[in-house]
C-alpha cells in the first residue's frame, strides 16, 4: 500500500511540475509578444503551482525588468537565485549595471561565471561591464574570452569598438569586417548604413573606418539620451484642429473604423528659421544636397501640460491668442523602445530589411525624444551650450505633485551629450580632411536624425520634446492637402485611446461639456489655471 501511495505522490509531484512548467511557457510565449500582464499571470499560477519552479521566477524578474519595475525584478531574480537557478545572477548583474550600482554588477557577473565559466554570454556582459567602466583591456580581455566559446557578431562588433576607441585601427577593421549581417547599434537606421559601408570594407583604410563607426557610434549614445518616456506630455493646438481630430476619418479598408490621427507637419514650416542647420553649422557641413533629397516631418510635444507661453504661441483661433488646447497624453501613446529610429536612405540592388538584420518588429508606435537645445562659440567651438528640454520645476510642482523628472541624472545625461558632440566634431574634421566624397557623403547621412532633435537655446522654454520621420520625396506615406498645397505624413495611433486629459485656456471654457462629452468623461477636461487678459 505504502509503495502505491508513494508512486502516486510522485506521479502527483512530476504532473504538477509538468503543468507549472506549461504555465511557465505561456508566460515566456506572452512576455515575446509583449503582452506582460498575461505573461505575468500565467508566470505566477506557474510559481503557485510549483513554488520551487526558479524559472518561472527569473522570467518574472525579466519582465519587471522590461517594465523598469526594477525593484520587483531583483526580488524576483534573488528567489530564483535561493531557488537554483545561478543565470539569474547575470540578469541580477545586467539590472545593477543599468542603476550605476557596479561592485554589485560586477559581482553578480563573477557569481554567475563560477557556475557558468564557460557561459559565452556571461563573458560578453563582463566585456561590457568592463567598456562602460573604460576599463578597456579587461573588456578585451573578456570578449576575446567569449569569442573563443563561440563566434558572435555582437562581440565581435563591441570588440570593434573597444579597440576603435584604443586607437588599434586594423584590429578594429579586422573584427567590423566579421560583422556583416547583425551589428550593435541602437538604431536601425545606423545598422543599414553600416551594413552597406561594410561591403565596400577593402576599399577603406582601417582609420577612416574606424572613425566612420565611431561617429555613428557617438550618435547612436546621444539618441538614447534623448529617449524619454513619460506620462502627462502635452501637443497644444486649435480648438477647431482638436474637434477634427476626434471627429476622425474613415478608414479606406473598413469605413466602420474611424482613424484620429495626429498629422505630422514639414520641418521647414517650424517658426525655427535655424531648424535642421544648427547641427550641420557647427560642423561645418554642406546641406543643399541633402534638402533636395529628404523630407523630415515631426509633431512637437511639450513637457509642460499647461504653459502659458504654449497657449499664446500655438492653436490660435482667428488670431487670438490662449485660445487653443493643450492634449494631455499618456506614455502609452509612444513607442516603449527607443530603437525605431529609421529613415528610407540610399538603398543597393541588393535591399536589406530591418526587420532581417534587427528582428525588429516594426509598429505604428514611434519614439519620443527631447529636444536639446544647443549654441556655440564661432571662435572657440569646445565651448558649447548643451541642455536638454525638461519640465518647468514650477510644472512639477503645480501638475504633477510627484516628480518624474530626475534633474541631477539630466544634468549628468547633458555632460555626456555634450562629450559625444565634441567627439563626433572631432571624428567629423578628421574625415573632411580626407576629401573622399564617399566618405564625407556619409556623414550627413549618419547624422540625419538627430539634426531634427537640436534647436536654437532661444526656444528653451518651450520645453519641447518631438516624434519624427525623415522620408524621400514620393514617399507614400507623404499625404498631400491641395487646398492648402501643403504635404504632412500621420502618426496613426489613435489619439482617443491615450489622452489623459485635455487643458482648455480660461477663455474658452465654453466649449468645456462639448470636449467632456465628446471624450465620454467630465473628468477628463481641465481648465488652464494660467491667468491671460490679452
Amino acid at each position: 500500500m505504502k509503495i502505491k501511495e508513494t508512486k502516486e505522490q510522485i506521479l502527483l509531484k512530476e504532473m504538477k511540475e509538468n503543468l507549472s512548467d506549461i504555465y511557465n511557457q505561456l508566460g515566456i510565449t506572452y512576455s515575446e509578444m509583449q503582452e506582460y500582464d498575461k505573461a505575468i499571470k500565467n508566470l505566477d499560477k506557474a510559481i503557485e503551482i510549483n513554488p520551487d519552479n526558479s524559472l518561472a521566477y527569473n522570467n518574472l524578474g525579466f519582465i519587471y525588468s522590461e517594465q523598469k519595475d526594477f525593484e520587483n525584478a531583483i526580488s524576483k531574480y534573488k528567489i530564483a537565485i535561493e531557488k537554483g537557478n545561478t543565470i539569474a545572477y547575470n540578469n541580477l548583474g545586467t539590472i545593477y549595471l543599468s542603476q550605476e550600482r557596479y561592485k554589485e554588477a560586477e559581482d553578480s557577473y563573477k557569481k554567475a561565471l563560477i557556475s557558468f565559466k564557460d557561459n559565452s554570454m556571461i563573458l560578453y556582459n563582463l566585456g561590457i561591464f568592463y567598456f562602460e567602466q573604460e576599463q578597456y583591456d579587461e573588456a578585451i580581455k573578456f570578449y576575446e574570452k567569449s569569442l573563443e566559446i563561440q563566434d558572435d557578431e555582437a562581440t565581435r562588433f563591441h570588440l570593434g569598438l573597444v579597440f576603435s576607441l584604443t586607437n588599434q585601427y586594423e584590429k578594429a577593421k579586422n573584427n567590423y569586417e566579421k560583422v556583416t549581417k547583425n551589428p550593435r547599434f541602437s538604431f536601425p537606421y545606423l545598422n543599414e548604413i553600416y551594413l552597406q559601408m561594410i561591403k565596400n570594407i577593402k576599399e577603406l583604410d582601417s582609420e577612416i573606418l574606424v572613425r566612420i563607426i565611431l561617429m555613428m557610434y557617438f550618435t547612436d549614445e546621444i539618441l538614447k539620451r534623448c529617449h524619454i518616456k513619460i506620462d502627462n506630455i502635452a501637443h497644444y493646438t486649435s480648438i477647431n484642429v482638436f474637434s477634427k481630430i476626434l471627429e476622425g476619418k474613415k478608414n479606406e479598408e473598413d469605413e466602420k473604423i474611424k482613424e484620429k490621427f495626429l498629422r505630422m507637419g514639414i520641418s521647414h514650416l517650424c517658426n525655427d528659421p535655424t531648424e535642421g542647420h544648427l547641427l550641420y553649422n557647427y560642423l561645418e557641413l554642406p546641406i543643399e544636397r541633402l534638402i533636395e533629397q529628404y523630407l523630415c516631418f515631426l509633431t512637437c510635444f511639450s513637457l509642460d501640460t499647461d504653459s502659458l507661453n504654449q497657449f499664446r504661441l500655438y492653436g490660435k483661433e482667428n488670431g487670438r491668442e490662449a485660445t487653443g488646447v493643450a492634449i494631455v497624453l499618456n506614455s502609452s501613446f509612444f513607442s516603449k523602445d527607443f530603437n525605431n529610429l529609421d529613415y528610407f536612405c540610399e538603398k543597393s540592388s541588393s535591399k536589406i530589411k530591418f526587420e532581417e538584420t534587427n528582428k525588429i518588429i516594426k509598429t505604428e508606435h514611434r519614439s519620443l525624444y527631447r529636444c536639446i537645445y544647443f549654441g556655440f562659440d564661432n571662435k572657440n567651438k569646445e565651448r558649447i551650450y548643451c541642455k536638454l528640454a525638461k519640465r518647468s520645476e514650477w510644472s512639477e510642482f503645480n501638475e504633477i505633485h510627484k516628480s518624474q523628472e530626475d534633474y541631477d541624472n539630466l544634468e549628468k545625461l547633458e555632460k555626456e551629450i555634450e562629450n559625444s558632440i565634441k567627439k563626433i566634431m572631432e571624428h567629423n574634421n578628421m574625415l573632411v580632411e580626407t576629401k573622399m566624397t564617399k566618405v564625407t557623403n556619409l556623414i550627413p547621412e549618419i547624422l540625419m536624425p538627430l539634426r531634427y532633435l537640436i534647436k536654437d537655446p532661444a526656444y528653451e522654454e518651450e520645453r519641447e520634446c518631438r516624434i519624427i520621420k525623415i522620408l524621400k520625396f514620393g514617399n507614400e506615406e507623404i499625404i498631400e492637402d491641395n487646398e492648402l498645397k501643403r504635404i504632412y505624413s500621420e502618426y496613426k495611433v489613435n489619439i482617443e485611446d491615450h489622452i489623459a486629459y485635455i487643458n482648455i485656456h480660461q477663455r474658452q471654457e465654453l466649449y468645456t461639456t462639448f470636449f467632456q462629452n465628446k471624450l465620454k468623461d467630465r473628468n477628463k477636461v481641465k481648465i488652464s489655471k494660467n491667468p491671460f487678459n490679452g
